[in-house]
């Protein structure tokens, strides 16, 4: 495809960066829907455009339209001119990528300078879009981190280098480098390369004497035992696509082999962002729901991994309404205000603690209706609600005209706007319901998101969510009810 009419979205984009529109700006981003893949080999003269707005706007004051553009900018790069559907020689895509890069180089400088981007990011982004074009670490990129970088930590451009030089070269000549990183003395560049491992075992680029992956993984197990920080790396690159294949391949079942890293650690797990997720993360994910695991992480006093994993799973989990009041109840205030949110969102229940502290209230609908708020637990802001989760009478459900009325009553029409796509993939373009699974998600021009759970087809409903996006002192629980 090559049709104008699809550009159509970066010509507006760009005029609104001609008139400084942050407003215009945003909501071309909150209802972007371009296809990279279906325009790859459309005229260059509008690759070039987009690649030149999305520059200009990865330095924008307003953060969430800079990390739009950073992303957009990523999936245009790794799309611009990829085969394999019309021949396109590498070369010339690499060419492309190294004209593009040099331009972005002294943009990466700043933002890294400037602390809203980190340089291990920066890298591992370039290099994930040379892995699709199939180009190795260009020359421009290795000459910028040894020479133009001397404000960055030395750390942090050593753990940069190991994961965009000598963990992509040849694996013979790398391997013995990248594990003795294990046990260098910098926590990030530990992770890079167990991370580096990872990858390496699961795409197949090692070498004949490389010792087997079950061995990698006892032998690094043993290590994140006496000095917690690779183990979560070295997992990371499986758990997104070949988890089965890990506990295969590495003679371990995953949750046994969490559970053991987490019962004999000799400390707590160091920060291992943002080269990847940590073992704690997976912990809660793995874990998550899952009461007697969380009663096992509060007895080892993980209290932010029992609070993770209590609220990981978006659904009401009956043998964990206990769990989750304990966890209500405690000191933090933090630790509070998740279990509340997620007793409100999804068990109908207000927590006293949480209501004591500001964070949960509820008010009777009709009958026994109610709604049930939650809030930052911010003073300033006590009346805004951040949330809202709408309830019918016990044991009944509404049909799709009365959750609108009662929609109606806690958040109107005035305050919400007009309903705009939901801006992800699959909603055409089109206002109107974005369905995942039972439930039918909304947008609104406000910014405001409501989610209606229960049955879409027949449209009726046991819940309707609210999530307000639209900043404080806008919606009030006095003004409504």
């Amino acid at each position: 495809m090559n049709n104008a009419g699809a550009w159509e979205p970066w010509s507006r984009l760009a005029a609104a960066v001609r008139e400084n529109d942050s407003r215009g700006i945003e909501e071309i981003f909150s209802t972007f829907s371009f296809s990279f893949h279906e325009q790859r080999h459309a005229d260059p003269e509008r690759w070039d455009l987009a690649f030149e707005t999305l520059i200009l706007l990865m330095e924008h004051q307003d953060t969430r339209i800079a990390c739009s553009a950073r992303h957009y900018l990523w999936v245009l790069l790794g799309a611009e001119g990829g085969p394999p559907y019309i021949p396109n020689p590498a070369r010339d895509r690499a060419h492309l990528l190294a004209t593009r890069t040099r331009r972005l180089i002294p943009t990466f400088e700043r933002l890294v300078h400037g602390g809203e981007e980190h340089l291990l990011t920066c890298v591992d982004n370039l290099a994930h879009v040379e892995t699709l074009v199939h180009t190795p670490p260009q020359e421009d990129v290795v000459h910028w981190l040894e020479d133009s970088c001397p404000w960055v930590d030395g750390n942090v451009r050593r753990a940069a280098h190991l994961a965009y030089v000598v963990a992509r070269g040849p694996w013979p000549e790398q391997r013995a480098a990248v594990f003795d990183a294990l046990d260098d003395p910098d926590t990030l560049v530990r992770a890079v390369a167990a991370r580096s491992i990872g990858s390496r075992y699961l795409d197949g680029t090692i070498d004949s004497k490389a010792p087997s992956f079950k061995e990698v993984v006892a032998f690094v197990t043993t290590k994140e035992i006496e000095r917690p920080g690779i183990a979560g790396p070295l997992f990371s690159p499986w758990y997104t696509c070949d988890v089965e294949q890990f506990e295969t391949t590495g003679g371990v079942e995953v949750a046994p082999w969490i559970e053991k890293i987490l019962a004999h650690r000799a400390a707590d797990e160091p920060e291992t962002l943002p080269c990847s997720n940590g073992i704690d993360f997976f912990a809660h994910e793995i874990f998550g729901g899952q009461p007697h695991m969380i009663r096992t992480f509060l007895a080892a006093g993980q209290i932010s991994l029992a609070i993770e994993a209590a609220t990981e799973v978006r659904e009401k989990i009956d043998d964990l309404e206990p769990v989750l009041m304990e966890l209500g109840d405690h000191r933090e205030p933090e630790v509070c205000r998740q279990a509340s949110w997620h007793l409100a969102y999804h068990y109908r229940r207000v927590h006293p603690r949480g209501f004591d502290r500001g964070f949960v209230r509820s008010i009777p609908l009709e009958n026994d209706e109610i709604v049930i708020f939650n809030f930052t637990g911010t003073p300033e802001y006590r009346d805004n609600p951040y949330s809202a989760t709408l309830y019918p009478s016990i044991g009944k459900h509404w049909n799709d005209a009365t959750a609108w009325s009662r929609l109606d009553i806690v958040l109107p029409e005035s305050l919400r706007g007009a309903m705009t796509p939901y801006g992800l993939p699959g909603d055409d373009g089109l206002p109107g319901p974005y369905r995942i699974g039972n439930t039918s998600h909304f947008r609104f021009e406000s910014g405001v998101l409501i989610a209606f759970d229960g049955d879409p087809d027949a449209k009726t409903w046991h819940r309707v969510e609210i999530i307000w996006k639209a900043g404080p002192g806008i919606w009030t629980v006095r003004e409504r009810l």
